[in-house]
């Protein structure tokens, strides 16, 4: 079963649809097997000519129109793989586009010791705010009005109920929850495949949610 909710980001909302099973309701249980195509997933543009290009298109198939382009051995993250598996989603510009599976192989994305996945960039508003998942175990945060702060890692780990699904992670100052899962920014017209909670702590603690695409060109 599919079930979409609405989380609010201050004033905004973020979009989320996630998948249920009856095991979900499990607090400890054996992690699910991997599927093939787990989105979000990094993929890089292959089989097409060094002097050619990969058309990205505004739907999934080969009749919508042509909105960009992409080289060859370009790398990209997929948010949603169409239900006959011939076409692939993405983030384009300030929004989605498609392109043909065919032509995009997926990759191996960098992830700390626990699974925790590297090189997430992550955006909320009201107020605006943004956090940085780094490679070398660091989280950079920054709010509206404050300076940037990087704090190492104390701790980070995956759901042992959802598998590769959804993962934990907390510097002492904060604590933040990563998920698959569809998610808008609610700034623009484009569906992320992460989205992510964060609690600051202090005397007054604060939540944001917010969404997530990795860093492509790290």
């Amino acid at each position: 079963m599919t079930q979409v909710g609405y989380t609010a980001i201050g004033c905004g909302w973020a979009k989320r649809a996630r998948t249920l099973t009856l095991s979900s309701a499990v607090l400890i249980a054996a992690p699910f097997a991997s599927l093939a195509e787990s989105v979000p997933v990094l993929a890089q543009v292959t089989g097409v000519a060094a002097n050619d290009t990969l058309n990205v298109r505004a739907g999934p198939s080969g009749g919508d129109a042509i909105i960009g382009e992409l080289k060859p051995s370009e790398k990209v993250e997929l948010v949603e793989i169409s239900p006959d598996g011939g076409w692939a989603r993405l983030l384009w510009k300030e929004g989605n586009g498609w392109v043909s599976r065919r032509f995009v192989s997926d990759i191996q994305r960098k992830r700390l010791a626990s699974g925790l996945p590297a090189d997430l960039s992550c955006i909320g508003n009201e107020p605006f705010w943004s956090l940085n998942i780094n490679a070398n175990s660091s989280v950079g945060f920054e709010i509206a009005g404050g300076d940037r702060q990087s704090y190492p890692l104390a701790w980070s780990t995956s759901s042992q109920s959802n598998g590769d699904g959804g993962y934990a992670f907390g510097t002492g100052d904060m604590d933040g929850v990563l998920r698959r899962e569809i998610c808008s920014d609610g700034m623009s017209d484009r569906d992320y495949g992460w989205s992510v909670d964060v609690i600051l702590r202090g005397q007054a603690p604060q939540l944001l949610s917010g969404c997530c695409i990795t860093n492509v060109s790290q």
